[in-house]
Protein backbone atom coordinates (compact mmCIF):
# COMPACT_ATOMS: atom_id res chain seq x y z
CA UNK A 1 0.00 0.00 0.00
CA UNK A 2 1.33 3.60 -1.20
CA UNK A 3 -0.98 5.80 0.66
CA UNK A 4 -4.66 5.87 2.14
CA UNK A 5 -7.35 8.26 0.62
CA UNK A 6 -10.00 9.72 2.24
CA UNK A 7 -13.29 8.15 0.80
CA UNK A 8 -15.13 11.51 0.21
CA UNK A 9 -14.20 14.84 -0.34
CA UNK A 10 -17.40 17.38 1.24
CA UNK A 11 -19.91 14.01 0.88
CA UNK A 12 -18.79 13.63 -2.65
CA UNK A 13 -17.42 9.97 -2.90
CA UNK A 14 -13.60 9.50 -4.23
CA UNK A 15 -13.74 7.93 -7.29
CA UNK A 16 -12.75 4.15 -7.50
CA UNK A 17 -10.46 2.15 -9.40
CA UNK A 18 -12.20 -1.10 -8.07
CA UNK A 19 -10.96 -3.71 -5.05
CA UNK A 20 -8.15 -5.62 -4.57
CA UNK A 21 -7.80 -7.80 -2.15
CA UNK A 22 -10.79 -6.21 -0.27
CA UNK A 23 -9.90 -2.92 -0.27
CA UNK A 24 -11.49 0.19 -2.79
CA UNK A 25 -8.73 1.55 -4.61
CA UNK A 26 -8.68 5.22 -5.38
CA UNK A 27 -8.43 6.59 -9.01
CA UNK A 28 -7.03 9.92 -8.38
CA UNK A 29 -7.49 11.33 -5.01
CA UNK A 30 -6.61 14.75 -3.59
CA UNK A 31 -3.36 15.23 -1.50
CA UNK A 32 -5.70 16.37 1.11
CA UNK A 33 -6.94 13.27 2.10
CA UNK A 34 -3.95 11.55 1.74
CA UNK A 35 -2.15 9.59 4.98
CA UNK A 36 1.03 8.46 4.00
CA UNK A 37 3.88 5.95 5.56
CA UNK A 38 7.26 7.83 6.11
CA UNK A 39 8.27 4.21 3.61
CA UNK A 40 6.54 5.44 0.91
CA UNK A 41 8.11 8.87 0.69
CA UNK A 42 11.35 6.71 1.37
CA UNK A 43 10.88 4.76 -1.68
CA UNK A 44 9.36 7.06 -4.27
CA UNK A 45 10.27 10.65 -3.01
CA UNK A 46 8.57 13.57 -2.38
CA UNK A 47 5.82 16.03 -4.04
CA UNK A 48 7.40 17.71 -7.20
CA UNK A 49 6.94 20.76 -6.71
CA UNK A 50 7.63 22.08 -10.46
CA UNK A 51 3.81 20.91 -11.11
CA UNK A 52 2.78 23.93 -8.33
CA UNK A 53 -0.74 24.48 -7.41
CA UNK A 54 -2.58 21.28 -9.86
CA UNK A 55 -1.70 17.73 -10.45
CA UNK A 56 0.60 18.05 -7.93
CA UNK A 57 -1.22 15.04 -6.11
CA UNK A 58 -2.07 13.27 -9.40
CA UNK A 59 1.78 13.30 -10.05
CA UNK A 60 2.19 11.76 -6.77
CA UNK A 61 -0.47 9.07 -7.32
CA UNK A 62 1.02 8.23 -10.76
CA UNK A 63 4.63 7.66 -9.26
CA UNK A 64 3.43 5.49 -6.39
CA UNK A 65 1.48 3.35 -9.06
CA UNK A 66 4.85 3.24 -11.30
CA UNK A 67 6.90 1.96 -8.23
CA UNK A 68 3.95 -0.75 -7.99
CA UNK A 69 2.17 0.51 -4.87
CA UNK A 70 -1.86 0.31 -4.66
CA UNK A 71 -3.58 3.62 -3.34
CA UNK A 72 -6.09 2.68 -0.53
CA UNK A 73 -9.63 4.46 -0.04
CA UNK A 74 -9.74 4.95 4.05
CA UNK A 75 -13.72 3.53 4.22
CA UNK A 76 -15.42 6.58 6.25
CA UNK A 77 -13.04 8.95 6.09
CA UNK A 78 -14.23 12.40 5.18
CA UNK A 79 -12.47 15.27 4.15
CA UNK A 80 -14.21 18.73 3.92
CA UNK A 81 -12.89 20.64 0.78
CA UNK A 82 -13.95 23.32 -1.30
CA UNK A 83 -13.63 22.76 -5.03
CA UNK A 84 -13.69 26.23 -6.72
CA UNK A 85 -16.57 28.09 -7.28
CA UNK A 86 -19.73 26.59 -8.41
CA UNK A 87 -21.65 28.16 -11.26
CA UNK A 88 -24.86 27.58 -13.11
CA UNK A 89 -24.46 27.15 -16.45
CA UNK A 90 -26.71 30.03 -18.64
CA UNK A 91 -28.05 30.28 -21.77
CA UNK A 92 -28.83 33.76 -22.72
CA UNK A 93 -29.16 34.11 -19.18
CA UNK A 94 -31.56 31.08 -18.47
CA UNK A 95 -29.90 28.16 -16.63
CA UNK A 96 -29.97 25.29 -18.31
CA UNK A 97 -31.67 21.89 -16.53
CA UNK A 98 -30.56 17.73 -17.11
CA UNK A 99 -32.90 15.30 -16.11
CA UNK A 100 -34.71 18.01 -13.67
CA UNK A 101 -31.90 19.85 -11.90
CA UNK A 102 -29.68 22.77 -13.01
CA UNK A 103 -26.47 22.07 -14.49
CA UNK A 104 -23.57 23.81 -13.02
CA UNK A 105 -19.74 23.70 -13.40
CA UNK A 106 -16.75 24.24 -11.06
CA UNK A 107 -15.61 27.62 -12.16
CA UNK A 108 -11.61 27.91 -11.95
CA UNK A 109 -9.57 31.51 -13.00
CA UNK A 110 -7.69 31.77 -16.02
CA UNK A 111 -4.57 31.71 -13.57
CA UNK A 112 -5.76 28.40 -12.22
CA UNK A 113 -6.36 27.10 -15.75
CA UNK A 114 -3.11 27.78 -17.00
CA UNK A 115 -1.95 25.49 -14.17
CA UNK A 116 -4.72 22.63 -14.55
CA UNK A 117 -3.62 22.75 -18.20
CA UNK A 118 -0.07 22.81 -18.07
CA UNK A 119 0.34 20.15 -15.35
CA UNK A 120 -2.59 17.89 -16.91
CA UNK A 121 -0.74 18.31 -20.12
CA UNK A 122 2.64 17.08 -18.46
CA UNK A 123 1.02 14.57 -16.53
CA UNK A 124 -0.21 12.59 -19.52
CA UNK A 125 2.97 13.11 -21.48
CA UNK A 126 5.12 11.77 -18.79
CA UNK A 127 3.03 8.42 -17.46
CA UNK A 128 1.04 7.92 -20.82
CA UNK A 129 3.14 4.97 -21.86
CA UNK A 130 3.40 3.68 -18.38
CA UNK A 131 -0.16 3.49 -16.89
CA UNK A 132 -2.27 4.31 -20.27
CA UNK A 133 -5.73 3.25 -19.37
CA UNK A 134 -5.49 6.16 -16.05
CA UNK A 135 -4.02 7.93 -18.07
CA UNK A 136 -6.87 8.30 -20.95
CA UNK A 137 -9.81 7.96 -18.09
CA UNK A 138 -8.31 11.48 -16.23
CA UNK A 139 -7.93 13.15 -19.80
CA UNK A 140 -11.97 12.58 -20.47
CA UNK A 141 -12.89 13.42 -16.70
CA UNK A 142 -11.07 16.58 -16.94
CA UNK A 143 -12.46 16.95 -20.88
CA UNK A 144 -15.88 17.01 -19.55
CA UNK A 145 -15.38 19.61 -16.76
CA UNK A 146 -13.45 21.76 -18.84
CA UNK A 147 -15.85 21.55 -21.62
CA UNK A 148 -18.47 23.16 -19.13
CA UNK A 149 -15.85 25.86 -18.19
CA UNK A 150 -15.23 26.70 -21.54
CA UNK A 151 -18.87 27.09 -22.93
CA UNK A 152 -20.15 28.56 -20.16
CA UNK A 153 -17.55 31.06 -17.59
CA UNK A 154 -17.75 34.55 -18.17
CA UNK A 155 -14.25 35.29 -18.84
CA UNK A 156 -13.84 32.17 -21.55
CA UNK A 157 -11.97 34.45 -23.86
CA UNK A 158 -9.06 34.76 -21.10
CA UNK A 159 -9.64 30.53 -20.13
CA UNK A 160 -8.87 29.66 -23.45
CA UNK A 161 -5.45 31.97 -23.59
CA UNK A 162 -4.87 30.44 -20.17
CA UNK A 163 -5.13 27.11 -21.36
CA UNK A 164 -3.35 27.81 -24.54
CA UNK A 165 -0.72 29.08 -23.38
CA UNK A 166 -0.55 26.37 -20.46
CA UNK A 167 -0.29 23.63 -23.25
CA UNK A 168 2.73 24.97 -24.49
CA UNK A 169 4.60 25.55 -21.53
CA UNK A 170 4.00 21.94 -21.07
CA UNK A 171 5.47 21.08 -24.40
CA UNK A 172 8.90 23.55 -24.11
CA UNK A 173 9.02 21.86 -20.30
CA UNK A 174 8.42 24.84 -18.27
CA UNK A 175 7.13 24.36 -14.61
CA UNK A 176 7.04 26.37 -12.04
CA UNK A 177 5.09 30.01 -11.22
CA UNK A 178 3.21 31.11 -13.98
CA UNK A 179 5.39 34.36 -15.74
CA UNK A 180 4.03 37.86 -14.81
CA UNK A 181 3.78 38.51 -18.38
CA UNK A 182 1.78 35.63 -19.06
CA UNK A 183 -0.48 36.67 -15.87
CA UNK A 184 -0.83 40.39 -16.44
CA UNK A 185 -2.15 39.22 -20.36
CA UNK A 186 -5.09 36.57 -18.76
CA UNK A 187 -6.43 38.97 -16.48
CA UNK A 188 -10.22 39.87 -16.99
CA UNK A 189 -10.20 43.46 -17.60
Amino acid sequence: MGFVSAETFSGHPVPSLGTSNGLSEAFDPMQSGFFIPSSTLADVGKFEAGFFIDCVDSEFTARVRAAGYSIVIGTGCEVGHRLGARLPAKVLGLPLRLRGNDLSFNYYSPFRMYYIMRNGTTLARRYWLRNPGWVLRRMVEDAKAQLLRFAFSPDRRYLAIAAWEGLIDSCRGRQGRISQDLLNRIQPR
